[in-house]
């Protein structure tokens, strides 16, 4: 039987072939996603459905490895409070919502609002319009606008 000391370091490892030795029991485990996802934000794939879906656990890691969005549960990646609470707590989390959010104002606003450096990962197909708008345009620096 593995421990939860014995599978962080296979998590460490960032071997796949070996992440895979888990015992799935720990990807059931709350604590032990969450810790081995910090560390290694691709594990969350190993995660069981019910904490791929925990709203709170996944906000939570993706502050600490963002890159573990991409493996959130396809309920929760389709979630737009979701959304609005990830590029709340950090803004450059819009880089791995999904694309409709990428032009969703909303979102956008709230993302903005925390970093400027999230416009940059707006749709480019909205960030015409959303340069005209007082919401957008006031969050960000002016130079944002300028085209050199």
């Amino acid at each position: 039987i593995m421990d939860k000391k014995e599978a962080l370091e296979l998590v460490e490892s960032f071997d796949d072939n070996e992440i895979k030795k888990i015992p799935k029991d720990l990807w059931k485990d709350r604590d032990f996603v969450g810790l081995a996802s910090v560390i290694n934000g691709s594990v969350l794939q190993f995660a069981d459905q019910s904490l791929r879906n925990d709203g709170s656990l996944v906000a939570h890691i993706a502050t600490q490895n963002g890159s573990a969005l991409r493996y959130a549960g396809e309920t929760l990646r389709k979630d737009r409070d979701f959304a609005i609470k990830c590029v709340t707590l950090d803004g450059l989390l819009l880089r791995e919502l999904d694309t409709k959010f990428k032009k969703d104002k909303e979102v956008i606003v709230e993302a903005i609002a925390q970093t400027s450096a999230a416009w940059w990962d707006v749709d480019e197909s909205v960030r015409e319009d959303l340069k005209n708008d007082p919401d957008i345009s006031g969050l960000l620096p002016d130079h944002f606008f300028n085209d050199n």
